[in-house]
């Protein structure tokens, strides 16, 4: 039994999408800086931070990392908890969106169902193989965000947390070609 419990959510920030045969969804919409969203669903925006590392070349990169108020604090909002994304015993406090001047490898995208439903995360990340150039099937993990509602020691309050890997079921070079093609889904 996970002690932790899916969170509901309200966004204040998103763009439907709708794909066929697939639910309407939304895609956070996170350009680069501060992207305020109540995305665990307490009724108080949460902070989404995307930096980027400048590499003078073609492999610059973009840092996200996930924020919500302290238990508590929402009315000063000046004090933050990370929001960590969990896969099995590894704990990371960032995605990062990569590639190379010809195709992306690594992106993601925040969900939030239309109503009552829960905030899931979607990294999609493709091998380097040959050449940032090659093709290859995009492995799409998915994370749920989850809470910790009695304060369980060892637990953060929301963590984004591992629930199943999908691969893409043909090949690509850009993963950004994988989400449009295998998941409806469009540009964060």
């Amino acid at each position: 039994m996970n002690i932790l419990q899916p969170v509901w959510i309200a966004l204040l920030v998103a763009v439907p999408i709708v794909a066929t045969g697939q639910p309407t969804v939304d895609v956070v919409k996170i350009g680069n800086g501060i992207t305020q969203v109540d995305f665990a669903g307490e009724g108080t925006p949460d902070l989404i931070v995307s930096g980027h590392r400048e590499n003078y070349n073609a492999h610059s990169f973009d840092v996200v990392s996930f924020y919500v108020p302290l238990q508590g604090n929402a009315s000063k909002a000046k004090e933050w908890n990370i929001v960590p994304i969990k896969a099995k015993e590894n704990e990371k406090w960032q995605v990062t969106v990569s590639g190379g001047a010809d195709c992306m490898l690594h992106d993601f995208r925040l969900l939030a169902g239309h109503g009552k439903g829960a905030a899931t995360l979607i990294l999609a990340d493709r091998g380097l193989g040959k050449s940032f150039a090659s093709t290859a099937k995009v492995t799409f993990t998915y994370y749920s965000l989850v809470r910790n509602p009695d304060g369980l020691p060892g637990f953060p309050p929301y963590a984004f947390e591992q629930s199943r890997i999908a691969m893409a079921k043909a090949v690509y070079c850009d993963v950004r070609e994988a989400f449009k093609r295998e998941l409806g889904l469009g540009a964060r």
